[in-house]
């Protein structure tokens, strides 16, 4: 699911919201947001028209539309939230090549993005949108195990004890392992397996 940010509106492109759209609540504050340029606001916007209603998403083709732009005026969040569509296939047609593009934008942009730089690094050990690239996926796990993420952890623990993306570290990967656990993470075969 596309996570949630906060409208903010930008001074040089604040303006007074229309009568029709004040009286349409707050997707129609958002339009107004989205035609006065911001790129905050067409990623709040994306996000309204992706979320769901009842079974179905509002408009993700519409919400693709809004993200590109968002994304092409250098907001990494967008970049990051229509990678996800794409790499989905939501709005439009799967793009696994330009999904990891956009992803790797969003995790160097200098906001960067952890959650894209997270699903920058499954691509990256999968052949999905480019050849494996597992030096890179290490490189990437191990900067977000750095910033907390057990998940990370776990999986750079994977690749040190199977020695991709560089040397065998049996000791460290048993350490992160270990930590990843207790942050609740399961192993594939416990879960597999049904043990808790």
């Amino acid at each position: 699911m596309l996570s949630s940010l906060l409208l903010l509106a930008s001074p040089a492109f604040a303006a007074a919201p229309t009568a029709a759209a004040a009286s349409a609540g707050p997707l129609g504050r958002l339009e107004t947001a989205r035609t006065v340029g911001s790129a905050k606001g067409r990623t709040r916007l994306a996000e309204r028209l992706t979320a769901p209603v009842g079974t179905e998403r509002r408009a993700p083709q519409r919400a693709r539309l809004l993200l590109d732009r968002a994304c092409q005026a250098g907001f990494a969040k967008a970049c990051h939230n229509l990678a996800v569509l794409l790499e989905r296939g939501g709005g439009g047609p799967k793009g696994d090549a330009r999904a990891r593009e956009l992803y790797l934008k969003a995790c160097q942009a200098e906001s960067q993005e952890l959650e894209a730089c997270g699903n920058l690094a499954v691509m990256l050990t999968q052949e999905r949108g480019g050849p494996p690239d597992q030096k890179l996926a290490r490189e990437v796990f191990d900067k977000l195990c750095d910033h907390g993420s057990a998940h990370a952890c776990f999986n750079l623990g994977a690749m040190l004890w199977n020695g991709q993306g560089g040397p065998e570290g049996l000791k460290r990967a048993a350490a992160l392992f270990s930590e990843a656990c207790k942050e609740g993470v399961k192993q594939p075969y416990e879960v597999e397996h049904g043990q808790q």
